[in-house]
C-alpha cells in the first residue's frame, strides 16, 4: 500500500482514539501519554489529587506495552514471521477490546467511569497505541511518525519557512526544493489525518461513546491486510 495513505490511516486511528479516549476516560491520553505528566501536575498545582495516579499509571503501561511488542516482534522474527502483520492483529484486537470494554463500563457518553474502570479501558487502549508506536519505530522507521504530532508540526513549519524564503544554508547536502516538498507532502497527510480522527472521534463518541472506537479498529485491520505479505 503507499506509504503515505498508510501513514495518513495510521494517524487518523491515533487522533480517533486520543480524543474519544480522552474524553470517556476523563481527561487521560491513550496515544500521548507524557501529555498525562502535564495534566496529573496540573492537578496538584490545583491541590487536587483526584485522577493523579490513573494518569501517572499509564506511562509504565504504556512503556510495558512498548516493551513486549519490541521483544514480540524479535520472537516472531526469529521464528521468520511476519512481525508487522502480527503486531497490526494485535493492536486491532486491544482497540476491539478498548472499544468493547469502553461500552461495557460507558454504555452512553453521558455516563462517567470509575477510576478503576479508567484504568482496565484506559490501560487496554494505552497498550494498543503503544504497539503503534512500537510497530512505527521497529519496522516503519522511515515512514512520519502517526502517533505524536510535535515533531511533525515542528518539520512542516521549518519546510514551509523553506519553501517560502529559499534556502539559506551553504552546505553542499541541502536539500533541493522538490524533496521538502515531498517532505511536506507526507508530513502533511499525517498532520491531516490525525486532525481528522481527532474531529471525528469527538463527533461519533456523542452517540457511540467508545464503541465508536470499532472504526478505527477497522482500519487498524485494513492496513494489516496490506501488510500480509510483507517481507519479514
Amino acid at each position: 500500500m503507499n506509504e503515505k495513505l498508510t501513514a495518513f490511516i495510521l494517524s487518523f486511528v491515533s487522533g480517533f482514539v486520543d480524543t474519544a479516549g480522552f474524553i470517556a476516560l476523563g481527561g487521560v491520553f491513550t496515544a500521548h501519554v507524557t501529555g498525562n505528566f502535564v495534566l496529573a501536575g496540573a492537578s496538584i498545582a490545583r491541590s487536587s489529587t483526584e485522577g493523579v495516579f490513573v494518569k501517572l499509571v499509564m506511562f509504565p503501561i504504556f512503556a510495558a506495552g512498548v516493551g513486549l511488542s519490541y521483544w514480540a516482534a524479535c520472537f516472531l522474527e526469529r521464528k521468520n514471521k511476519n512481525a508487522l502483520f502480527y503486531l497490526l492483529l494485535a493492536e486491532a484486537v486491544f482497540l476491539f477490546i478498548f472499544a468493547a470494554l469502553g461500552f461495557y463500563f460507558q454504555p452512553a457518553s453521558s455516563v462517567t467511569m470509575t477510576e478503576t474502570q479508567i484504568i482496565i479501558a484506559g490501560g487496554i487502549g494505552v497498550l494498543a497505541m503503544a504497539m503503534q508506536n512500537a510497530l512505527m519505530k521497529i519496522h516503519l522507521p522511515k515512514m512520519t511518525m502517526t502517533t505524536v504530532m510535535t515533531g511533525n508540526v515542528t518539520q512542516f513549519s521549518i519546510d514551509t519557512m523553506k519553501r517560502i524564503f529559499g534556502v539559506f544554508s551553504t552546505d553542499a547536502n541541502e536539500e533541493n526544493s522538490a524533496e521538502i516538498a515531498a517532505r511536506m507532502s507526507k508530513v502533511g497527510a499525517v498532520l491531516l489525518g490525525f486532525l481528522a480522527g481527532a474531529i471525528l472521534g469527538a463527533l461519533l463518541f456523542i452517540n457511540f461513546a467508545l464503541l465508536a472506537c470499532l472504526l478505527p479498529c477497522a482500519l487498524v485491520l485494513f492496513v494489516a491486510a496490506q501488510f500480509r505479505n510483507h517481507p519479514n
